[in-house]
């Protein structure tokens, strides 16, 4: 994961390899990755207004995760309030 924009990212590939990692297989983590495939994570997260995508993967926005994200380490300073 990366931070993009202050928001924490998470790259298609990085997904997938979780995935695969976990034990999934290959044709259900293509259906899991598909923003389209209804009740799949990518999907469900996409629909319910966690995440978003961007160049090849997906923002979290939920604001209690990205919070939580920060806290944990590795994120940029949190952006100065105008």
């Amino acid at each position: 994961m990366r931070w993009d924009k202050n928001f924490p990212y998470v790259s298609r590939d990085a997904l997938r390899e979780v995935f695969l990692i976990d034990g999934i297989s290959e044709k259900a983590v293509r259906n899991y990755l598909n923003p389209n495939a209804g009740n799949k994570p990518v999907s469900a997260l996409t629909q319910a207004g966690y995440v978003v995508a961007v160049d090849g993967g997906w923002s979290i926005i939920y604001p209690e995760w990205v919070s939580q994200l920060r806290l944990i380490g590795g994120a940029p300073s949190a952006p100065e309030c105008t």
